[in-house]
């Protein structure tokens, strides 16, 4: 099965929740102001986000660490780390600029799964 993404629209807004779903490419926001979550359901391959440490730039952004663990369909796995910047106008939203982050990560990561069982 092919990855996809998926846009989590807010039902109070009849623009978003109109385009709630799922997506083979990466869908765009439907409003300027738009701060629902998108994000990367990979194929046949689980990621989770493992670590996450952010600490404040003194600017009033943030710099977060975060870890993502890759579970291929072959049993296989990896962990990928991804530096993120949470400018000062999306602190609001670093769940989703995190997330987007991470989502990417495991989609290059899963790329790299092999295709078959390890030792098959």
């Amino acid at each position: 099965m092919d990855g996809y993404w998926v846009f989590s629209g807010n039902a109070e807004c009849a623009s978003c929740a109109g385009v709630s779903g799922e997506y083979p490419e990466r869908p765009g926001r439907p409003h300027e102001n738009c701060a629902c979550d998108i994000y990367y359901v990979p194929g046949d391959c689980e990621w989770y986000v493992s670590d996450s440490q952010g600490y404040p730039n003194g600017d009033g952004s943030f710099t977060f660490d975060v870890g993502v663990t890759i579970e291929c369909p072959n049993g296989g796995g990896q962990s990928v780390d991804v530096t993120v910047t949470v400018e000062a106008g999306d602190v609001e939203i670093f769940d989703e600029v995190i997330m987007d982050a991470a989502a990417e990560a495991a989609y290059q990561a899963c790329q790299e799964c092999p295709p078959e069982p390890p030792n098959a």
